[in-house]
């Protein structure tokens, strides 16, 4: 029997989830949709073609009316952790957009929430549903080339104009975009930070209101130093949107890039692996039939029918890890200090 599913929030990326994400994950059925706002309803009523009965203007009218299992929260951050609370208490399982919340304290009531009911409660670090990354982890986690001891990653995008709704974004690149990044640092390392340092800035002329480039400096508590760089007003090279790695290893070096966006987002990603004294090669990738957001989505579904969380998929619980390290960046760069973390 296929999940029930509501989902909470239609705005451009909300519709986005809707049209091209839920059609696509096998054993779900969405039962109902719910926007506050009247003209983003009628919006995504036209382009998904669904009948009106099957939108809300809330979770509780959505309760009144219809019976379904589980919550996907795809609003603006703000109603994150409310709204999956409130999902929680009401019996349902909750997967949320990243990034949760802006700092740890906000984000928490949600990782709580979920262990007080027993239910499942996700958040969508959609880099993680990618080949590269997941082979990467695996390398690591088997010491294929001992223990890792230096990482190097840049991440270069300019969107141009197209960008416009960034220029207004807190933080746009260590909050919208980099979490992405420490997230993945956290799950191919399996290990936690230490201590970072982190500056940003931007440059005469940007149409960025805050730091759209920053560098920062990771220590991990197994000793792995990460060297940072991010860019969104790049005129180099456009990286993917992994960003290029660089992990110098006991043994050798692994080289590796992942996510290109568009319809086949996997096409890109990239493994090559030099054990000390051989050439390069490139390593074969698993197939991935589920990537991004829906393989999050689809990890979130099996979690519910089996009781168990994937691998690599983020809990709640787990998820605060990376919003600690997201929080103690923007902290980092607006002090000009280092940050210790617990």
């Amino acid at each position: 029997m296929s999940i029930k599913l509501v989902q909470v929030g239609l705005g451009g990326w909300g519709r986005s989830w809707a049209r091209t994400v839920l059609p696509i994950v096998p054993d779900l059925e969405v039962a109902g949709y719910v926007e506050v706002d009247e003209n983003s309803r009628a919006l995504a009523q036209a382009e998904l073609g669904v009948e009106p009965e099957r939108f809300f203007s809330s979770l509780e009218e959505a309760d009144q009316r219809i019976a379904y299992d589980a919550v996907l929260v795809t609003t603006p951050i703000e109603g994150h952790v409310p709204l999956g609370v409130a999902a929680l208490n009401a019996g349902k399982h909750v997967l949320v957009e990243k990034p949760l919340a802006l700092t740890v304290d906000a984000a928490r009531p949600l990782a709580d929430a979920a262990a007080q009911t027993g239910l499942v409660a996700m958040v969508s670090q959609n880099y993680r549903y990618f080949p590269a990354p997941r082979k990467t982890a695996e390398i690591i986690r088997t010491r294929a080339l001992g223990r890792p001891h230096q990482i190097s990653i840049e991440f270069r995008r300019n969107l141009g104009r197209r960008a416009s709704h960034h220029f207004l974004l807190r933080q746009p690149l260590l909050v919208d975009m980099a979490i992405h990044h420490f997230d993945l640092m956290r799950m191919v390392l399996q290990d936690e930070p230490v201590e970072l340092y982190c500056r940003t800035w931007n440059t005469p002329g940007s149409s960025y209101i805050d730091p759209p480039i920053g560098a920062a400096i990771i220590r991990f508590a197994g000793g792995t130093m990460v060297v940072y760089q991010g860019s969104w007003i790049s005129t180099g090279r456009q990286t993917n949107w992994a960003g290029e790695w660089r992990m110098e290893c006991d043994e050798g070096q692994i080289e590796w890039t992942s996510r290109s966006g568009g319809a086949n987002s996997a096409r890109r990603d990239r493994i090559f692996v030099k054990s000390t004294g051989r050439r390069a090669q490139r390593i074969q990738l698993p197939q991935q039939p589920l990537l991004g957001r829906a393989g999050s989505l689809n990890a979130f579904i099996q979690a519910i029918r089996t009781g168990e969380t994937p691998a690599y998929a983020t809990t709640a619980a787990d998820n605060l890890g990376s919003i600690a390290m997201m929080e103690a960046m923007v902290a980092s760069s607006q002090s000009g200090q280092p940050i210790q973390l617990q």
